[in-house]
């Protein structure tokens, strides 16, 4: 795993006030933005909902996520999908409208 796949785990634990340790995270391979966002969900206790419903849904404004939002009740599948695709865009300087859930997270190929 690159700087950059650590960076991008160590924001994502951040955001979601979630414990993803690297060991866990290379243990179950993660290695595209779908599989990262199904274990952010996993780690809320949240249910599945795909990336492409979601996209297609209304956007609700505004979009701003508290700084102090806890996983208390807050999140929903909408919410992680929005923030996680905002993160990877950030992160790795990456058009939103090209993230997609089959999307190979760069500096996470595992081989």
């Amino acid at each position: 795993m690159e700087l950059d796949g650590i960076a991008l785990v160590l924001r994502v634990e951040k955001t979601f006030t979630i414990d993803l340790p690297v060991e866990e995270y290379l243990q179950l391979r993660i290695a595209t933005v779908g599989e990262l966002y199904r274990l952010v969900l996993q780690k809320l206790g949240l249910n599945y909902q795909s990336a492409r419903e979601i996209d297609n849904l209304p956007r609700p404004y505004p979009s701003v996520i508290p700084e102090s939002a806890d996983s208390s009740g807050f999140w929903n599948a909408p919410a992680v999908w929005r923030v996680l695709k905002s993160t990877v865009s950030v992160e790795f300087n990456i058009n939103q409208n090209q993230i997609n859930e089959s999307m190979p997270i760069p500096g996470l190929t595992l081989d």
